[in-house]
């Protein structure tokens, strides 16, 4: 996993839950920390939902910042 900085905006691929964020929702990276094995995502998505991040098992997209100029 890529360094994750607090405002990366990511896009949710597949989560392991049993109500998931939908694929392809997108969201910012609130915090990032080490548990276990495993990295909990703190993401605030952008249709409202509140649910983290567990990688692995979840998976998800960093969304390329895009330079104007």
């Amino acid at each position: 996993m890529s360094e994750l900085k607090e405002g990366t905006r990511v896009r949710v691929l597949d989560m392991q839950d049993k109500d998931p964020v939908p694929a392809g929702t997108e969201g910012t990276v609130k915090w990032v920390v080490k548990v276990a094995d495993s990295n909990v995502i703190a993401v605030r998505w952008d249709n409202g939902r509140t649910l983290n991040l567990v990688v692995p098992p979840d998976t998800y997209e960093v969304i390329p910042c895009l330079k104007v100029g």
